[in-house]
This record gives structure tokens, sequence and C-alpha cells, in this order.
């Protein structure tokens, strides 16, 4: 599958602190874009999904994650 997504946190007023973590969100109206592809397998252990993803836009402070791997069951 191939996909595309799009979004900000532009106006986010929510919570910053989850458990023990606090992430510093910057509240600005820059809309960050990406192109992908990914791969889902039915595998006898679980749904296996591999994703790789290209930032189309970002913020200079943004951290990419290009390669995504996840197993969840069935």
């Amino acid at each position: 599958m191939a996909f595309v997504d799009a979004g900000s946190v532009f106006g986010y007023n929510g919570p910053t602190t989850f458990g023990t973590q606090t992430v510093n969100v910057a509240k600005s109206n820059i809309l960050r874009s990406s192109i992908g592809v990914g791969l889902t397998w039915g595998s006898p252990f679980g749904a296996l999904t591999v994703n790789y993803v290209v930032p189309v836009t970002k913020a200079a402070y943004d951290v990419t994650q290009p390669f995504n791997f996840t197993a969840s069951p069935f």
C-alpha cells in the first residue's frame, strides 16, 4: 500500500504530561506531511507491518523515523 499523511498541532491545549513523561508541543501552524509505502503480512504469529516514510514538509526541529515495524495479534 502507498499512503500520504498530513497534520498539524495548531492550537493544541491538551495535556503535555503522560504518566512520567512530559512532551514539548510546539504550537505552530506548520503543516507536516509525508508519503510512504507499507506492507502488512498476516503471519501465523499475527499481523506484521513494515512502513517506510519520507517527510515532504517538516519543521527544522522535527525528529523523523523513516522506518517502522509493528507486530500485533489478530
